[in-house]
């Protein structure tokens, strides 16, 4: 039987918004970008992601994430689900971070993966892990870096599922307390290389507005979110020059 070409969804509007640009952008949404950054989170905090992939239904994108901090490091949880009745992909991820000094932290995700075909004898599987490191060097600067299924032989025995191997670098600078800038580079190992940027500019504490630009193919990102003591929430729109448009949604809770 032919292989079934999984992916590594993306989530939170905060990161769609920039690009996905996210691996030196610390907040609850680092389950999926950069678990490092999860050792930055403070308080525990839950939140719902979901994108409408080209305005398709069957394309839809829903992710459940939450951060524990604890002693002496933060736990994280997502479960992603991508698809529809008769064709869905799903992801439980459980990730831990610790910061290692005053200026690093590192995190790991243990992912297991499953692939419901209707009409298929049995579900597609896959286990792996991803590992990520985040450093700030000075106060507005952060140097991120992250990998995803590193070694892609370290898998379910007899599973068809093929999940690609990615790493990604990039770096974020705040600038005035108003401006964040940041620029990212993606490699899924067999394709090329791809450059992300994104900026998010907030006029006041509580609104921020976001752009985003990539490569390979050209996207185009924009978007805007909301934060409070104990809400955040934002929307986001991407737009790929052959596919179309795509909406993103999310909202979360500090507990």
């Amino acid at each position: 039987m032919t292989a079934i070409a999984n992916e590594n969804y993306l989530s939170g509007s905060r990161q769609a918004a920039m690009s996905d640009c996210g691996v030196a952008i610390p907040d609850l949404w680092s389950v999926s970008h950069n678990q490092a950054g999860l050792a930055y989170i403070k308080t525990a905090e839950i939140g719902l992601y979901h994108d409408n992939r080209f305005m398709m239904k069957e394309l839809s994108f829903s992710s459940l994430a939450a951060v524990i901090p604890a002693k002496p490091g933060t736990f994280g949880f997502n479960f992603n689900y991508f698809g529809f009745s008769k064709y869905h992909e799903s992801k439980i991820g459980i990730a831990y971070s610790h910061k290692l000094g005053e200026r690093i932290a590192a995190g790991i995700q243990l992912d297991y993966f499953s692939t419901f075909i209707y009409g298929a004898n049995d579900n597609f599987q896959k286990i792996t892990f991803e590992l990520g490191l985040l450093s700030n060097p000075s106060k507005n600067l952060m140097v991120g870096f992250h990998t995803f299924n590193p070694l892609p032989g370290k898998t379910l025995h007899n599973s068809l599922a093929v999940l690609p191997s990615t790493a990604s670098l990039g770096i974020s600078y705040i600038f005035y307390e108003k401006v964040l800038l940041a620029i990212e580079t993606f490699k899924e190992f067999s394709e090329n290389i791809i450059v992300r940027t994104g900026i998010e500019y907030e006029p006041v504490r509580q609104i921020a507005f976001r752009f985003g630009i990539s490569t390979g193919p050209s996207a185009y990102s924009f978007g805007m979110g909301y934060k409070s003591k104990k809400i955040r929430a934002g929307i986001a729109f991407t737009a790929n020059q052959v596919l179309g448009v795509t909406p993103h949604i999310d909202f979360g809770i500090v507990l």
